[in-house]
């Protein structure tokens, strides 16, 4: 099978999509993998929004952002490394009342092993891909800090970008190390959109390699890593995650029950996207994904052969215009792949 590619063509106006969004949004970023390599990685734009477009304000590839609800899917991972070296199974009852009681139990883990699980996750998830800009704790240092690009709020009342303070309940950052109390595995992952999107190849380069002679560079067994691929759902629960996929999709009038599933770390999509025209497009059958609450998209698309990872950095979820990029790239990458 001759290796993916994109044309100069494609790439240029991936270019131009992305140079467009960053004129209205904080900083825009774009990165598409093969199993093997990288077949587009660009970004662009201010990292603060609220400063003049310049010298000093701009976004770049040691840029940081929070990464929030994709954060799932790595502690699914790491978690399945678990399962696979014996110490959990899928039915493990981690979560006692005796543990929420004696605040042991991971939530706070004040007093309990759990505390120091991400530097754990560190050692076997970030570490063998060569990754050092991951972190729960993005205060850590000064030189890091200052990497983090800043979150806002768009306003669209106002149509207008603010500093993020009381606006979104329940979303509000740390400032600091110290305001960290445990780290949160649902969504409290800062790092880079290159770095994810390298975690991203190597479960594809893993999931799609033959199963001989080949030793799976996160060291998942292959039971494990088509977990990720398979939908896990009971047909009674399929209802309401199409209810919130309508409430999150552009295509919102699109979805039924079964259009979706969960796997054990991802949203599995089991149909295409249909145009107007009725032709199907973008993301083939069996791509599975999600998404972050600052309007980061991210997915691995294992027939088409590629993962890819676009990011702004703005609250809040869902955002008009962050969306409509979303589907122009989408639709150009695809094209572009001939699919």
């Amino acid at each position: 099978m001759p290796a993916l590619s994109l044309s100069s063509s494609t790439k240029a106006k991936l270019d131009a999509i992305l140079e467009k969004a960053a004129l209205e949004l904080p900083g825009c970023f774009f990165t598409v993998v093969s199993a093997k390599s990288v077949l587009y990685s660009n970004r662009t734009g201010r990292f603060d929004v609220l400063k003049p477009a310049g010298p000093g304000n701009e976004v770049d590839e040691s840029t940081v952002l929070c990464f929030f609800s994709t954060t799932k899917l790595l502690t699914s991972v790491a978690i399945l490394q678990l399962i696979d070296r014996g110490l959990l199974t899928l039915d493990t009852p981690e979560i006692t009342i005796a543990t929420l009681l004696n605040q042991s139990s991971g939530f706070g883990a004040e007093f309990g092993p759990k505390v120091s699980a991400w530097k754990k996750q560190a050692e076997n998830l970030f570490e063998p891909l060569g990754i050092t800009d991951t972190t729960f704790y993005p205060h850590r240092t000064p030189e890091f800090k200052e990497r983090v690009m800043p979150l806002r709020f768009w306003d669209e009342e106002k149509s207008e970008f603010q500093l993020l303070t009381n606006q979104f309940d329940g979303l509000k950052l740390p400032r600091e190390t110290e305001d960290i109390e445990y780290p949160v595995a649902g969504g409290g992952i800062y790092t880079s959109p290159s770095s994810y999107a390298s975690i991203l190849q190597s479960l594809l380069r893993d999931y799609t390699s033959p199963s001989s002679n080949f030793t799976p560079t996160l060291g998942l067994s292959p039971s494990s890593l088509a977990s990720l691929f398979k939908g896990t759902l009971s047909n009674s629960a399929l209802p309401g995650l199409a209810s919130v996929m309508g409430r999150m999709s552009p295509q919102s009038k699109e979805w039924k029950s079964g259009d979706s599933d969960w796997t054990t770390g991802l949203c599995l999509w089991n149909k295409r996207k249909t145009g107007e025209d009725g032709k199907e497009w973008g993301h083939l059958e069996g791509f599975c994904g999600w998404g972050g609450a600052g309007n980061t998209m991210m997915g691995i698309d294992p027939k088409a052969g590629i993962a890819l990872v676009w990011s702004s950095n703005f609250l809040p979820p869902n955002e008009t215009r962050a969306k409509k990029v979303t589907l122009e790239m989408e639709m150009v990458l695809y094209e572009g792949l001939g699919l």
